[in-house]
């Protein structure tokens, strides 16, 4: 075992791993941290992710609430969906794990890229039960964005071209700065894909996220890398279409300095700092 591998076993042990139904046989993948009596905070990752997309920020988020990272269905551990193409499908799955994990108790929710995206979803028919709804580098919006040169994967790679096409994606997609691919990175990256049966692409580019809006009822907050590859020389289009439902959100819209789309992982310390304000209620 590696050091990034050694970390992600760690990180992993120090949670409880619940499985909720899904569609047909299989389950839906969940991690806690956390105290059972603080008020609970569910994480959704982005696409072709799962809970490590959180690796660098459950203990310091534990150390307030009850930490839940799902494995979003059909990416991760978790099984699919009845529709894997609709995300009212998926979403209908996290919300059933949801309840039999957290019952009708109020509870915060944060969502990165494809989860934020998903995040709409929930909120939109747990309404007045989640009481934060933080977007973190959301897609969905069907808002301009930036061309993002991916290299595209294929059956018949070596192992080292495929490392080396993964690593091309993270610094095209997800990091900024070359020297925040590290081993841990990569590992998380390289396992997320494996194991990443949605494509998520087309869900991305749509708008269900901006129909779900103004159905969530939820205190709407954000926080965006400054240089985040899906929305550079776009956050404002962002804050304006979230301020056309939620008022208050232009003043819980906040940017990360120096960091890209994975600002959880590239600027954790940052991040942290930045999510538990907006949780807490604390002004700028």
């Amino acid at each position: 075992m590696n050091a990034a591998q050694a970390e992600i076993a760690r990180v992993e042990r120090l949670s409880t791993v619940h499985r909720t139904p899904a569609a047909g046989a299989g389950t839906m993948i969940w991690h806690e941290w956390g105290a059972p009596s603080a008020t609970p905070l569910v994480l959704l990752h982005g696409g072709f992710g799962s809970w490590m997309h959180w690796i660098r920020n459950v203990e310091a988020l534990a150390c307030r609430y009850r930490v839940f990272a799902a494995d979003i269905p059909g990416l991760g551990g978790s099984a699919h969906a009845a529709d894997s193409r609709a995300p009212e499908s998926i979403g209908g799955v996290v919300i059933d794990g949801v309840r039999a994990l957290i019952g009708d108790a109020p509870f915060h929710m944060t969502g990165f890229s494809f989860g934020g995206l998903i995040s709409g979803q929930v909120g939109k028919q747990l309404r007045e039960q989640v009481l934060t709804m933080t977007l973190v580098g959301a897609s969905g919006m069907a808002l301009p964005r930036p061309e993002i040169n991916m290299l595209r994967r294929h059956d018949d790679m070596s192992d080292d071209e495929r490392t080396a096409a993964l690593r091309h994606n993270l610094n095209a997609l997800m990091l900024y700065h070359d020297a925040s691919i590290d081993e841990l990175a990569l590992a998380i990256q390289l396992w997320n894909d494996a194991h990443s049966r949605v494509r998520s692409r087309r869900m991305s580019l749509g708008d269900s996220l901006a129909r779900a809006l103004p159905e969530c009822t939820a205190n709407l907050g954000a926080v965006w890398g400054e240089l985040d590859a899906t929305s550079v020389g776009y956050l404002d289009l962002r804050r304006d279409l979230m301020r056309a439902s939620h008022p208050e959100s232009e003043a819980r819209f906040r940017v990360v300095d120096n960091a890209g789309h994975w600002v959880q992982y590239e600027a954790a310390d940052a991040f942290n700092d930045a999510l538990l304000a907006l949780l807490d209620g604390t002004p700028d």
